[in-house]
Formats: structure tokens, sequence, C-alpha cells
């Protein structure tokens, strides 16, 4: 399947990234 538009949770921390094109998550610099 292919990834999701939009609302991508960040397995680390948790945080919804709403920036499909963001390759890290902004509040713990993970890889998402």
């Amino acid at each position: 399947g292919r990834a999701p538009p939009a609302g991508v949770r960040c397995y680390d921390c948790g945080s919804v990234i709403n920036n499909p094109a963001a390759r890290f998550c902004g509040e713990c610099g993970s890889r998402r």
C-alpha cells in the first residue's frame, strides 16, 4: 500500500506528523 497523505504517527514519541514530505519527526527527530 501507499503511505497515508496525512496524520502519520511517530512510532517513537507518538506525535502526529501532518506533513507527508517530512522524513523525520519534528518532536523527537526520529525517522517516521
